[in-house]
């Protein structure tokens, strides 16, 4: 591993980006971790694969990454977590202190992801070796003389308080914790549902579909008989072709195979976007 060379190239961009790491994931850089490096896109399968390839293991152990983009208008380092094959994008604590950055939605994640300018730092511990530091809990059934804060973004507390009854208890708790429990089935409904589908036909459907596509790339070079028509056929194989339409039909399989999708109308949403890509 290179990991003093990759840590002086973190904290040649931000000095402070361990601390960072430490407050809002709980590494702890005493105890032995990886920091690996990634210049220009990637996709999560060739992370995973970097990760195997220097003996952790992405499924097991707790990942951070940091992405820094020079053409990004903040120059800031950007968080987020892999957890179980997924990119988790929830940043909860006071992180601008440190010019740490997070993502409002996974599209801005997926966007700096497959920038070319992109540098990226994969960091890696075995969950044995973390101690996340813990908020100081507030008890929301018990009794207030004023209502406590609302942490609703980055940890910050903005907003309205809880609203108190008369005898200082919190009135919309109950509320709360129906509409959750009441979003939580929604979602096992919908996941309960794609469990049932079968896509395996749809991934060699696209398999064929890329293939053939691939075929006319090759016949396209074939055929080129100046700089302009090679040059239409490098256009057929950037970013926005073949490679996004390779990318994308990757993480569409690996899903599809471990189940990994949320509903069906997400992996609907995913299968489409490749047809699309495909003109199909």
């Amino acid at each position: 591993m290179k990991n003093n060379e990759n840590i002086k190239a973190l904290n040649k961009i931000n000095p402070k980006a361990f601390r960072a790491l430490r407050q809002e994931v709980g590494f702890d850089f005493e105890k032995p971790f990886a920091l690996l490096h990634i210049e220009g896109n990637f996709t999560i399968r060739k992370l995973e694969n970097l990760i195997a390839a220097n003996d952790m293991d992405s499924d097991k152990d707790a990942v951070a990454i940091l992405i820094h983009d020079e053409r990004a208008w903040s120059k800031s380092l950007h968080l987020v977590r892999l957890v179980n094959g997924k990119i988790d994008i929830d940043v909860t604590r006071k992180l601008w202190n440190f010019d740490v950055d997070y993502f409002i939605a996974k599209c801005d994640f997926e966007d700096m992801r497959k920038s070319r300018t992109a540098e990226t730092f994969v960091i890696v511990q075995n969950r044995a070796y973390m101690d996340t530091p813990q908020d100081k809990a507030i008890d929301l059934n018990g009794r207030f003389k004023n209502a406590p804060s609302r942490r609703v973004w980055m940890g910050c507390n903005i907003g309205k308080g809880y609203t108190l009854d008369k005898s200082g208890y919190i009135v919309d708790i109950r509320k709360e914790n129906l509409k959750r429990r009441a979003d939580d089935l929604r979602k096992e409904r919908a996941k309960n549902a794609y469990l049932l589908t079968d896509n395996t036909a749809k991934v060699e459907e696209l398999r064929r579909k890329i293939a053939v596509r691939k075929a006319e790339i090759v016949n396209d070079l074939i055929s080129a008989t100046d700089a302009k028509s090679v040059k239409d056929v490098a256009s057929k194989l950037d970013w926005g072709g073949l490679y996004s339409v390779m990318s994308l039909f990757e993480d569409y399989e690996r899903l599809t195979n471990t189940r990994g999708y949320s509903s069906i109308e997400s992996s609907e949403r995913a299968y489409n976007t490749i047809l699309e890509k495909l003109g199909a």
